[in-house]
């Protein structure tokens, strides 16, 4: 996702024609450029974001007793 991002990035910011030819060769050409503003990638990420606050909270909220677990053993 960041090589996505940071080809799309390139895309935005070119103004020149060579900067332009640079940025769309290394997006893979035009299909490439099509495929990377149709990716969705932003939701992607905005999705992944959420959940991993999810797995954040969840995790901090479990606590290991190591000393009990380790008394048991």
């Amino acid at each position: 996702m960041e090589r996505r991002t940071d080809t799309a990035e390139a895309l935005a910011a070119a103004e020149t024609l060579p900067e332009a030819t640079k940025a769309v060769h290394e997006a893979g050409g035009l299909d490439g450029v099509r495929t990377l503003a149709d990716a969705g990638d932003e939701a992607q990420l905005r999705h992944l974001a959420r959940r991993a606050r999810r797995l954040a909270d969840r995790r901090a909220g479990a606590t290991i007793p190591v000393e009990t677990l380790a008394a048991l053993a």
